[in-house]
């Protein structure tokens, strides 16, 4: 089992490793970048949900789940959003007198 995670991770720095790399052959490349990209994210998806499945299987092992924690991708910053307070409703005038 040690050895799949092992060969798994490497495998994981290898490919983050060639996306890396791609940026410098980006003129020469035969794939379009739109391409290289749907590939990347395939393979990215792909050592998530593994790393997902591992996770649940071995929950109660922590260093099997820890080795599994450390493939999954680094999550994205998604954009901030803005909560609106309710507003109040003001009691109706009255008057007074």
């Amino acid at each position: 089992m040690k050895k799949d995670l092992e060969a798994l991770d490497a495998a994981y720095q290898a490919i983050t490793g060639a996306d890396q790399g791609q940026d410098h052959k980006q003129a020469a490349a035969p794939l379009s970048t739109q391409e290289r990209n749907r590939t990347a994210n395939r393979i990215l998806g792909a050592v998530a949900r593994i790393a997902g499945a591992g996770g649940l299987e071995f929950a109660e092992d922590p260093e099997v789940l820890a080795a599994f924690t450390a493939l999954k991708p680094a999550s994205r910053k998604k954009k901030a959003t803005t909560t609106l307070e309710p507003v109040m409703q003001a009691e109706p005038f009255k008057k007074t007198g």
